[in-house]
């Protein structure tokens, strides 16, 4: 079955190239820099594929330049220094850092680069479009979701990746959120710990080891949910209402075989594809201002996986 979602995937990308093929041609070669993140994940390597997907119809040039990891601040910070030195035209950029990255990015556009924002905003209200999932309606779905199987009643961790990103805070506020709707449910331990999948499951096995009465845990993106799912599974732990984020392999694996029960689906094809368009049409003259473009999510869980079909990777906004 998992083959089969895969394959679906691979048409459904076609699809999505086809919706965006109209006028897609540009005479300037414009110069676009991809700064993700990072690279190590499913998540952003499809989002690059967006990306290079948009250059390639609209014919401009496209270059990706990310760190090793997603907490390399400084890493992301020179890369941003390097575009404005070597001349690009725009960068679209998903931001380590909220606060951080925001004189960088003021120098890039008081240098004439156009900046386009996509996934982790940045403290720079002057950005003119940004193209994301509203995370916090994110986190607020999946907290929703997890008192639900719970059955409004139970006691819970949570596993969050970073205090600097304001994709990562939105989530856990709207999950909170969310949560404290419902007395019976209790956050026992709140930890928060970098993208690293082998981490996320020692910290899993502690949690699992020191609370007897663990009915739940919640994780808030694709490494630390793999970590997480990694933990279960070593401890044969499928009673547990476990929920998480992103759709790589191996989560909807652990989610066919009960591991995990919940995982927010995103759109990162459509984050990287939108992200060169919009900076394309800014540099082609189109006046844009306070743009925001969610790209939506999905609650998927064992019973809705395979009827969702292409909702569970869908690849562009809603215009």
């Amino acid at each position: 079955m998992l083959k089969k979602i895969l394959v679906i995937l691979c048409v459904v990308g076609v699809i999505a190239t086809a919706h965006f093929a109209a006028n897609n041609q540009t005479s300037q070669q414009y110069r676009l820099m991809f700064i993700p993140k990072s690279s190590l994940s499913t998540f952003w390597q499809i989002a690059i594929e967006g990306f290079e997907t948009a250059v390639a119809e609209y014919n401009v040039y496209g270059e990706v330049r990310n760190t090793d990891s997603e907490e390399d601040i400084d890493g992301q910070i020179a890369i941003v220094r390097q575009a404005i030195a070597e001349d690009f035209d725009a960068i679209i950029i998903s931001s380590n850092s909220y606060e951080d990255l925001a004189e960088p990015v003021r120098e890039a556009m008081d240098a004439g680069l156009e900046v386009v924002v996509f996934d982790s905003d940045v403290n720079v209200p002057e950005v003119k479009v940004r193209v994301s999932t509203d995370n916090y309606v994110a986190g607020f779905q999946m907290g929703e979701k997890m008192a639900e199987m719970l059955g409004y009643q139970g006691d819970i961790t949570v596993i969050s990746f970073d205090t600097v990103t304001q994709n990562g805070n939105d989530r856990v506020n709207g999950f909170y959120d969310a949560i404290a709707q419902y007395d019976g449910v209790v956050v026992l331990a709140d930890e928060m710990i970098p993208s690293v999948p082998s981490l996320c499951q020692e910290v899993t096995v502690q949690m699992i080891e020191t609370y007897p009465t663990l009915a739940g845990i919640a994780t808030f993106n694709e490494l630390t949910t793999v970590g997480m799912c990694a933990a279960l599974e070593a401890l044969d732990r499928t009673d547990l209402i476990c929920v998480g984020f992103d759709n790589n392999t191996q989560v909807l694996d652990y989610l066919e075989r009960g591991i995990i029960d919940v995982t927010i689906v995103q759109n990162q094809f459509a984050m990287g594809y939108l992200g060169a368009e919009y900076a394309i049409q800014l540099l082609s003259g189109t006046r844009l201002e306070d743009v925001s473009i969610d790209t939506g999510t999905h609650v998927v869980t064992r019973e809705n996986m395979f009827e969702l079909q292409t909702a569970l990777f869908p690849f562009y906004a809603d215009s």
